[in-house]
């Protein structure tokens, strides 16, 4: 049977299975607004990406077969719906907001699958997100491109036509960023709790735990710590973890784990820096299928000086991929949620800690360096620890996402304008928008410089 992970991806591979199928010009429009930049010389990204995840070059020494072929359609939906995967017995919240927006963008290609032979099946699969009959007719009225995928969610949560902790899950976002010569995938995301703390959230961050929340990671092993006070972890990830002796990316990390209080920081905050090891420790060694890994996870508490109600979530993961092209690897990294490190730790992580009683997991303990080095104790390892270098991230980091995010709301004015109709209050609203994000993005890039200081800034 097929993986919840497969199946995922499976969703977004139909997309375009239709644009690669045909040639029609409709459909790739269509596809084009759900999956940007998928399509036209990118079409058949899919592909690429089974042959990547398939290689039989990876596989282990107990499989002499090639794992189980890609589901169809039909087979990832029955999958999603029946969780017949051994290890989901229940999706996550952020796997459940990549299936729902994977089968609103499908239930826009009627031409190609067909209502009478799919609209059933999608309703139903839809159920397993807390949806009800509703929630497919809202994505086919309202879902009619990316941009309107907040607004759809948040409404449909409003009416319990879906669960509020699958409505909530940011959108991903990513960027293109070359690396040491290596195109790379960069996903970045800002989430909130009330429900959870600082320090509870500690409790779950260390890369050992990650393969209990998140379910695309197969196991974090530890391996011996570094002289110098990073901690080293050897990743597996797969989308076939419940099968033995499939592939694997096997990735050797290390990782830091750095706090602030006090005076250096009158909101508490604590961050997890990690990186490819530079320097693996004996049988420590990859399969060299990932080229760059690295990011950070930071987390401040949002009640001033206190660590125990509220916590907000910073996050960043550049992934690059040795011998995968960017547009397969973008959509490998959302719909399996690379990004979403800080999310699945919030909404699931705290929560599966705490049913287990802290059993098995590993605790908080920031890392120290240790004090004979030469040259006394060194600082804590951030990204180069450079203030005038992260000022400059971030400000060209915030830019960017300015430029985007007007770029795309102008978009979508202009759209409307060029129908023939007049969206003067959408038109006045952007204008207002815009005024207030001039006057108040100089503080949030204060705030955020703030944060990449403490955590990583890269």
């Amino acid at each position: 049977m097929a993986t919840i992970a497969q199946s995922l991806l499976a969703l977004y591979g139909a997309l375009d299975q239709a644009v690669t199928s045909t040639d029609n010009a409709d459909i790739e429009a269509i596809v084009e607004r759900y999956l940007p930049g998928s399509t036209g010389e990118n079409a058949g990204w899919y592909d690429q990406l089974l042959g990547f995840l398939g290689d039989r070059a990876h596989l282990l020494p107990e499989m002499e077969e090639p794992p189980p072929a890609a589901p169809d359609l039909g087979e990832a939906l029955t999958t999603l719906r029946e969780r017949t995967d051994p290890e989901a017995a229940r999706l996550t919240p952020v796997q459940l907001s990549r299936m729902v927006y994977a089968i609103g963008a499908l239930s826009h290609l009627p031409d190609y699958y067909l209502p009478e032979q799919w609209e059933e099946q999608f309703s139903l699969t839809l159920a397993v997100a807390g949806g009800d009959h509703n929630l497919l007719a809202l994505l086919q009225r309202d879902f009619r491109r990316r941009d309107d995928w907040s607004s759809v969610v948040q409404y449909a949560a409003q009416r319990a036509w879906i669960a509020r902790d699958v409505a909530v899950v940011p959108l991903c976002q990513t960027k293109v960023k070359l690396v040491r010569g290596h195109i790379c995938v960069v996903l970045t995301t800002e989430f909130e709790s009330r429900q959870v703390s600082l320090n509870q959230l500690k409790d779950v961050i260390d890369p050992l735990n990650w393969a209990k929340c998140l379910p695309f990671f197969c196991l974090m092993e530890a391996e011996p710590p570094r002289s110098d006070g990073w901690s080293r972890v050897l990743e597996h990830v797969s989308t076939t973890c419940s099968i033995a002796g499939t592939p694997q990316m096997v990735t050797p990390l290390k990782y830091w784990k750095g706090q602030a209080t006090g005076q250096q920081s009158p909101q508490p905050s604590a961050w997890v820096d990690y990186e490819l090891d530079d320097n693996p420790a004996p049988g420590e060694k990859g399969d060299g299928r990932m080229v760059v890994d690295e990011g950070f996870i930071t987390m401040t508490s949002t009640v001033g000086a206190s660590a125990v109600d509220g916590v907000r979530v910073r996050t960043r993961k550049v992934a690059g991929f040795r011998d995968l092209a960017y547009v397969p690897a973008a959509i490998f990294a959302c719909v399996m949620g690379y990004g979403d490190q800080g999310v699945e730790m919030l909404l699931g992580g705290v929560a599966k800690r705490a049913q287990a009683g802290g059993a098995g997991w590993t605790d908080w303990k920031a890392s120290t360096a240790p004090a004979n080095q030469p040259g006394g104790q060194p600082a804590p390892p951030t990204d180069g620890g450079d203030p005038s270098r992260h000022a400059v991230e971030v400000a060209v980091d915030m830019l960017n996402e300015c430029i985007d995010d007007v770029a795309q709301k102008s978009a979508a004015i202009a759209d409307k304008w060029a129908t023939g109709a007049v969206p003067i209050a959408e038109t006045m609203t952007f204008t207002a928008d815009l005024a207030a994000r001039l006057a108040t993005d100089p503080w949030r890039y204060l705030d955020r410089l703030r944060d990449a200081n403490r955590g990583s800034g890269k």
